[in-house]
């Protein structure tokens, strides 16, 4: 568990890579730890429009396989 300390809306992403429609508009939010206080993650929040992220919105973290190595897994978090 968690709160979103800080993020932004990435609307337009410097590399080609991420700049297809579907990837469009996405967060990059800095999470702070419930377990040790001042611990915090950059990760992104899913499931959830950019208009909806607001600061102290608490989340839990999910773990997403990367697409090249599925084996190498990503902490996310969701809204709780």
């Amino acid at each position: 568990m968690g709160i979103v300390y800080s993020f932004i809306i990435v609307r337009n992403p410097v590399h080609s890579a991420i700049r297809e429609k579907d990837q469009l508009p996405y967060n990059i939010s800095l999470i702070e730890l419930e377990e040790q206080r001042g611990l915090r993650i950059c990760s992104n929040v899913l499931n959830i429009a950019p208009e909806d992220i607001y600061i102290d919105m608490p989340v839990q973290v999910t773990f997403m396989p990367t697409v090249d190595e599925p084996e190498i897994v990503l902490p996310m978090f969701i809204p709780t």
